[in-house]
């Protein structure tokens, strides 16, 4: 993960995609583009704190969850310990014996997100942003060009190099298991 993917995150922000849309269809570049662009379009919806509400989770985080979720969910759903109605005999585990590797991620990075930019809600960030800027009276408008530029600039990398250390984590992961 790299330059390519932050590159594929910024050029669909450029273009009016919403920052939820532009960290997943970012983070899925191994994917065709058909199926790329037919899962971005599941994201539309969570851009601005879902549903450009502004008070619930950053857009950029809700994709990047949508892209740990394609990553590392099994195959079969799993729920309470359940697959499809039937007890799991064993709880999944990671290699180093903690609970589910998707959920763990997805705390990981919600919690490394808030330790960065001291929010997880989109409107804290974006009142953050522009008080930083100097804009005190910002009314958390839509198209705020300097807000809208902390989310491009800082946001979006800084969800793209969350996801690629915990991506990492399991490369590094694998690598000492197959030795």
């Amino acid at each position: 993960m790299g330059s390519g993917i932050r590159d594929s995150v910024t050029a669909l922000w450029d273009r009016d995609y919403g920052c939820a849309e532009s960290m997943l269809y970012g983070l899925l570049c191994g994917v065709d583009d058909a199926h790329r662009l037919a899962m971005t379009k599941l994201a539309a919806g969570f851009a601005g704190g879902i549903g450009h509400s502004g008070e619930r989770i950053c857009g950029a985080v809700a994709g990047a969850i949508m892209y740990l979720g394609y990553t590392w969910a099994e195959e079969e759903g799993s729920r309470n310990g359940t697959v499809y109605g039937e007890q799991m005999k064993a709880p999944r585990l990671d290699i180093e014996g903690q609970e589910d590797v998707l959920y763990g991620h997805v705390r990981q990075l919600l919690l490394e997100f808030e330790s960065q930019f001291g929010f997880l809600s989109c409107g804290e960030l974006r009142r953050d942003f522009a008080s930083r800027a100097g804009n005190e009276s910002f009314n958390g408008a839509w198209g705020n060009a300097q807000v809208s530029l902390c989310c491009r600039n800082e946001v979006l990398p800084g969800v793209e190099r969350i996801v690629r250390q915990l991506t990492s984590r399991r490369s590094g992961s694998e690598e000492e298991r197959s030795k």
